[in-house]
């Protein structure tokens, strides 16, 4: 359970667990030299010198942690369970709940995120567990539902590497 790092092309696995409240490791962020964890109990982020895990900041404890994606300006965005998405600025004092929740084309508040991803414009899309897939054109201020004319079940994973790549769920409520 939980990370492990090799440095010989895989030949030998060591474990990267020190600071790490618990080792339920739901998905990892590496974003130029720098490597994230979203948890059980929250994100963390590993200090390569000391090869320890640490709090990103106050704000997500207790809280699991599905998805983690960073913009361009280094904000840090967060996908929870039961939550929503939060952010994390740099220099702020700690996560803050998107204000306006991802409401879906039924009026229903999607709080449990599976997938987050940010494409080259930009734009923050958010995929929930019950299949909804909402998107941001202005920092996570408004999240707007754009999964209507989704089919009943979608399986492929998010390609980051293209803007027009959307978050996909297991399983998509019927209309």
């Amino acid at each position: 359970e939980g990370v492990f790092r090799t440095t010989d092309q895989g030949k030998t696995w060591q474990s990267v667990n020190a600071g790490l409240k618990r080792k339920e490791v739901k998905t990892l962020l590496a974003v130029g030299d720098q490597m994230y964890a979203g948890t059980a109990d929250g994100a963390y982020r590993l200090n390569r010198a000391d090869g320890r895990w640490n709090v990103v900041t106050s704000g997500l404890d207790e809280i699991l942690v599905h998805a983690l994606a960073q913009s361009a300006d280094g904000t840090l965005y967060a996908g929870t369970s039961g939550k929503g998405v939060l952010r994390f600025k740099a220099n702020s004092s700690g996560w803050v709940r998107l204000p306006h929740g991802l409401k879906d084309h039924e009026g229903m508040i999607e709080n449990f995120i599976r997938v987050l991803t940010i494409d080259p414009e930009g734009g923050i899309y958010a995929g929930t567990f019950d299949g909804g897939v909402f998107r941001s054109n202005d920092g996570g201020t408004t999240l707007r539902a754009i999964s209507r004319a989704l089919p009943p079940k979608i399986s492929s994973p998010p390609s980051p590497a293209s803007s027009s790549a959307l978050p996909s769920c297991r399983a998509r409520r019927a209309q």
